[in-house]
């Protein structure tokens, strides 16, 4: 993928961010962004942001679960997918 184009996505992406602090969906976008260029840790960050927003935020939660699945730290994926799991049903 072309590499301007995620530097495209990551300035509208913080632009939303500077519009709207208070809500999570721009933090999940941005680490959704972050996975994809392999910053995982950028990812968890954001995803962290984005819980502290809205707990119950599906993305936040599906992609810390990923992540933590991905570097097979499946204790702490466990929470995670439990959480969306509960979500998921919910609705």
């Amino acid at each position: 993928l072309n590499l301007n184009l995620i530097e495209n996505a990551l300035n509208d992406v913080e632009e939303a961010i500077q519009l709207s602090k208070n809500i999570a969906a721009p933090f999940v976008l941005r680490a959704k962004i972050h996975v994809f260029s392999g910053l995982y840790q950028d990812a968890l960050t954001d995803c962290d942001r984005a819980l502290m927003i809205d707990n119950n935020d599906y993305g936040a939660n599906l992609i810390k679960a990923y992540i933590f699945n991905y570097f097979k730290q499946f204790e702490k994926a466990l929470p995670y997918y439990n959480k969306v799991i509960s979500l998921k049903h919910s609705k």
